[in-house]
């Protein structure tokens, strides 16, 4: 594993909704530090979960978190989260070793989904869209009907 948890906003370039008032999606950021890696162009790799609505499980690594659940959302990519509309960020861990990140992605594919469910449900318990907000765009004032 990557390490210990604590929670984080949304990752760098993502128009977050202004409503002050919504909660913040849980993002667990894990990492370990090693020597030489620290400071701010260091790479963040990121092993996510997405789900569809009737719960279909997808687990994937990016190092561009926002992109990549941006792909799933508009169906981009051809493959198993398009046919089964598997769009939704459910899960997501942060580190800064892609080795890490990919060996923990290998580790989360092979659990059987009850595990995969239940690790979910730890830190989500209503499954619901972390990056529901990150999209939002901003509504001209003036294109409002009154």
């Amino acid at each position: 594993m990557f390490g210990v948890a604590r929670r984080v906003r949304a990752p760098r370039g993502v128009i977050l909704s202004e409503a002050k008032n919504l909660p913040r999606p849980y993002v667990l950021h894990l990492t370990r530090p090693r020597a030489g890696r620290e400071g701010p162009t260091t790479r963040r790799y990121h092993v996510y979960i997405t789900a569809s609505l009737p719960r279909t499980i997808y687990v994937g690594v990016t190092n561009d978190l926002a992109q990549r659940v941006f792909q799933h959302r508009k169906k981009m990519v051809p493959g198993f989260t398009s046919k089964y509309n598997v769009t939704r960020l459910v899960y997501t861990e942060e580190g800064d070793d892609v080795r890490d990140a990919i060996a923990r992605e290998k580790q989360l594919k092979g659990w059987r989904r009850k595990r995969k469910m239940a690790l979910i449900e730890s830190v989500d318990p209503e499954w619901d869209d972390l990056a529901e907000t990150w999209f939002a765009t901003e509504q001209d004032s003036s294109l409002r009907s009154e």
